[in-house]
């Protein structure tokens, strides 16, 4: 038995979207449809005028429905919301507009030919497939609901066979017309209903796929955000072990020799400690990235400072591997985000120092063209052309650095920091066992001027011991281990767990700071910024040391003064005592 097809309904909410998206679709539709109408009627009245002897006043009457056309195109485009709103009602509108306006065109045709002396029948058969296209518009382009389609159809089909009665029309052509009609309106409302289960079908599997992929999204942004969480909670009981591993390692030179064994185990804790925190740090910054809670803001950036505070972070570093660290750069500005590349070349940095046995890091940035180029040159192990492009995968070691600490992911993270940064180009040049030689290219600023390096901390000569540290992190360990630690190497620390804590504890304590070191973020929406603002209040302005575990913008801390530092968290309490030393002690 034939069954009619019938189309599955959704929930109501669902309902409501699957109109919205059909609207959407047939509203171009319909729009470049009555174009082609319009167009045709055109072309139409042009051979009517051909043939005006025949069809004096036909034209005429095709005129009025172009000029309608026209008015419903403007309603279209000039009040897109109103239509959308009525749209259902605009498209039963005009299908009925098309249906009765064929019908008057057809009469006059067929009034017109007959007082011409040509016959009825000829005139009545050669409108028959023009009856049908106009069914089909109505049940395809048009896409009319299916009732008032088939109701307009049926009674346009009716005055049809009406119109050819009144005329004379044989009765085996009435009879013909009426079944070519009739068939041709079954197979629109066979086709409207295929159609409407066809998109139904199709808006079902789109929803799918949209489920499908905000749920691959979602679940992207949640292992980001674990990653990133987890990396930043566990950097902190990393810094206390760093901490507390160095005062381990104090006590243990106070026994003398026969800590000695022990002694190995503690640098090679505190090394894989060391490997930890880099990993964590790098991880961090990755994933900070790929959710865009990290993201560059491009301006005129100096160049030169960042340069020079990039030395006194690494120069640490270097010293315990007795490698020369220089820094050469004439005072330049370049289109950047000073966090970004204060990263980028840190990274650099420290893979040059890690993976140079004996020798030199040179650090360098020259202005050719109009661009800005960077320079990492090492010469260290080098690495064979083979690699060039493997080291820059996140996890990739290569098999002659398995000896050297590293977490894999620091190259990695530069690729990364650079594919977000516009203009921004690395090149590398290297020779296996012949050292390496990285180059960041940027944009030169078109603004900006020179900056004297003054105004930034410089490495000074001497090693300045015995200061007074205000120490202020929100992680209790933390806090309690870093100060241990900066307290065995001779400096008198007071530490504050907020903002508001370090008020309290300055006004308590006759000494005045030399030096502020403090966590970025603390409790309660704190931040460094704070801290500085009740040290600045209080004391007047000195050094401070800021502390993070995310991307920072170097040159933006303008609150903090000429005397400002940041480094990375987790950071050796070593190279942060070194740190202390070269802003405190007095110039060479």
């Amino acid at each position: 038995m034939l069954k009619f097809p019938i189309p599955e309904r959704f929930a109501p909410a669902q309902e409501s979207a699957y109109q919205n998206t059909v609207q959407v679709k047939l509203f171009s539709q319909v729009r470049s449809s009555i174009v082609a109408a319009v167009g045709l009627s055109v072309i139409f009245i042009v051979l009517d005028i051909i043939d005006i002897d025949t069809a004096p006043d036909l034209w005429k009457i095709r005129l009025v429905f172009v000029f309608g056309g026209f008015a419903l195109l403007w309603y279209l485009y000039a009040m897109p919301e109103h239509a959308r709103r009525y749209f259902e009602r605009v498209r039963v509108g005009l299908a009925g507009y098309a249906a009765i306006g064929t019908l008057i065109l057809e009469a006059g045709l067929v009034q017109a030919k007959a007082e011409h002396g040509v016959s009825v029948d000829f005139v009545y058969a050669e409108l028959i497939p023009s009856k049908e296209l106009v069914f089909i518009f109505v049940f395809a382009p048009l896409a009319t609901p299916l009732l008032p389609a088939t109701v307009i159809c049926l009674v346009s089909s009716i005055l049809f066979f009406v119109l050819g009665w009144h005329f004379g029309v044989s009765a085996a052509l009435l009879v013909e017309s009426m079944f070519d009609c009739l068939a041709i309106i079954f197979m629109g409302a066979l086709f409207s209903r295929q159609y409407e289960i066809f998109s139904r079908r199709e808006f079902l599997q789109l929803q799918r796929v949209d489920e499908q992929r905000l749920a691959a999204e979602r679940l992207a942004q949640e292992r980001i955000r674990f990653i990133r969480d987890a990396s930043h909670n566990l950097s902190q009981p990393v810094q206390a072990l760093l901490a507390h591993n160095l005062a381990l390692e104090v006590e243990l030179n106070r026994l003398g020799a026969s800590a000695q064994p022990v002694m190995a185990s503690a640098r090679a804790l505190f090394s894989s400690a060391c490997e930890l925190g880099e990993s964590f740090q790098q991880i961090l910054t990755l994933s900070r990235l790929q959710d865009r809670a990290a993201w560059p803001g491009v301006t005129d950036t100096p160049i030169h400072p960042i340069l020079e505070k990039l030395l006194v972070q690494y120069a640490p570093l270097a010293s315990t591997r007795n490698i020369a660290l220089h820094v050469r750069a004439t005072p330049l500005w370049g289109m950047s985000d000073a966090s970004f590349l204060w990263q980028v070349i840190g990274n650099l940095i420290d893979n040059a120092v890690k993976y140079t046995p004996q020798g030199w890091v040179l650090v360098s940035a020259r202005k050719v063209g109009g661009r800005i180029k960077i320079h990492v040159v090492d010469t260290g192990i080098g690495i064979a052309d083979k690699h060039r492009e493997d080291i820059f995968k996140e996890f990739h070691r290569l098999e002659n650095r398995l000896a050297v600490n590293g977490s894999g992911i620091g190259l990695a993270s530069v690729r990364k920091m650079l594919e977000h940064l516009p203009g921004h180009e690395i090149r590398l040049f290297s020779r296996e066992g012949k050292g390496s030689h990285f180059c960041v290219s940027l944009p030169v600023s078109g603004e900006g001027s020179p900056v004297e390096s003054a105004h930034d901390p410089k490495p000074t000569a001497g090693a300045s011991a015995g200061k007074v540290v205000l120490l202020v992190d929100d992680n209790r360990p933390v806090l309690e281990s870093l100060g241990k630690a900066l307290s065995l190497q001779g400096h008198e620390v007071l530490k504050a767990g907020s903002a508001t804590e370090t008020r309290l504890v300055l006004e308590g304590h006759r000494n005045t700071p030399d030096i502020v070191v403090t966590d970025w973020q603390l409790a309660d929406g704190e931040t460094a910024e704070d801290v500085v603002r009740y040290v600045q209040e209080l004391v007047g302005a000195i050094p401070i040391i800021v502390l993070s575990g995310e991307l920072r913008t170097v040159d933006s801390l303008t609150l903090f003064g000429r005397e400002c530092l940041l480094l990375k968290k987790p950071i050796d309490p070593n190279g942060l005592a070194q740190s202390i030393n070269r802003l405190t002690a007095s110039p060479a």
